[in-house]
């Protein structure tokens, strides 16, 4: 397909305020920038998760208390998601624009979805 030069900033929260976390979407890829922070611990009702985990267990993308130390590359909002706030979610509903509109939302409106 065309390659995209889109680059749209999302962010990301758990709804306690744990997790927060800031991302570009590329279109193909959502990459979860340093300096967020994760819950650090995935739902065991999280089917897979295991690219979430290799950058959780990994202490040079994510530190013991869940701060993100280095950009972390998903294929997908999704697991961008899962990634950020430990549960099975939808990633085109979690992201948000700075807005406030879901990344749904954003690229509907764009045309783009």
């Amino acid at each position: 397909g065309r390659r995209s030069n889109m680059e749209i900033k999302i962010s990301a929260k758990t709804h306690d305020g744990v997790a927060k976390a800031e991302a570009i979407f590329t279109g193909e890829k959502t990459i979860v920038l340093a300096g967020g922070k994760i819950r650090n611990r995935i739902a065991d009702s999280v089917r897979g998760g295991t690219f979430e985990k290799k950058y959780i267990d990994d202490p040079q993308f994510v530190s013991d208390s869940g701060v993100i130390l280095a950009d972390c590359e998903f294929y997908s909002p999704s697991t961008a998601a899962v990634f950020v706030t430990g549960n099975a979610s939808n990633g085109y509903r979690v992201w948000k624009t700075d807005d406030g509109k879901t990344l749904d939302e954003y690229l509907k409106d764009k045309g783009l979805r």
